[in-house]
């Protein structure tokens, strides 16, 4: 009997831990369920991703394209980790 990948996962991030790549392609997208998260674009922060519930990288999860920002924890995170 083979096992099917699960749709979704509770991932813990520690600060500092990346998500999302800048310029990277996945299909992934994230749910924050605790904790703060932070954008940057090259190196600079563009948004603080603080509102529980809030989705993240779901543009590139859906379009396929490149992301766009990288995204990590500023603090420790408790986020749902959405699969294609």
């Amino acid at each position: 009997m083979s096992s099917k990948p699960r749709p979704a996962e509770t991932l813990w991030l520690r600060p500092g831990q990346v998500i999302i790549r800048e310029g990277e392609v996945s299909r992934e997208l994230y749910v924050l369920l605790s904790g703060e998260l932070k954008a940057e674009v090259g190196g600079k922060k563009i948004a603080s991703i603080v509102e529980h519930g809030e989705v993240v990288g779901e543009m590139g999860a859906l379009s396929g394209m490149p992301r766009t920002a990288t995204v990590s924890a500023r603090t420790t995170c408790e986020v749902l980790q959405i699969h294609d």
